[in-house]
């Protein structure tokens, strides 16, 4: 008898002199409706919720710089990440737009620069044969590094503006 007017004190202390659900103070994160009794956290958008703005977000025009510098060894990613680059601009902020803007413009025209260094190679090779050749294969061939040292500085300084969270300031120069 003792033992259950024991376990009868237990759950009553615990029923009744619990205290009540308070919201936490002070910035808080609500990740559900059931964090939130009233349901305020389900009317704003989860990005709200967690503290910031997705839209200025870094991480895929960081994740795009690294995709055309992977291009240097593989060459298709540059493609992949123009696809990223056009699908994300319109839903971008103005920093992270200044940012694809740039990554479109660049791919565009280092593939138009490459065409040409490349048509010279192409041709000037075999007429090399007969000497006429040679001052193609020098210019195509000049073409192309200057191709890879520009687009290699370009992307460098976007990373650097992005890391700084700034748009870039010139997207649409030819030079970096």
């Amino acid at each position: 008898m003792r033992a259950n007017t024991l376990w009868a004190k237990i759950l009553q202390a615990s029923i009744f002199q619990a205290e009540p659900w308070k919201p936490p103070q002070g910035p808080h994160i609500l990740v559900s409706r059931r964090d939130d009794p009233k349901g305020h956290g389900a009317k704003r958008k989860m990005s709200e919720r967690l503290g910031f703005n997705s839209m200025e977000d870094r991480t895929v025009p960081a994740i795009v710089y690294g995709l055309y510098l992977l291009a240097f060894a593989t060459g298709v990613t540059a493609f992949i990440g123009l696809i990223v680059a056009y699908s994300s601009r319109a839903t971008a902020s103005d920093v992270a737009r200044s940012h694809y803007d740039f990554l479109i413009r660049t791919f565009w025209m280092g593939i138009g620069w490459a065409v040409i260094g490349g048509a010279l190679l192409l041709f000037g090779i075999p007429l090399s044969i007969v000497l006429v050749g040679i001052p193609l294969v020098i210019v195509g061939g000049l073409i192309l590094t200057v191709l890879g040292v520009w687009f290699a500085v370009r992307l460098v300084l976007g990373v650097i503006f992005l890391a700084r969270n700034e748009p870039y300031p010139r997207p649409h120069t030819w030079l970096a």
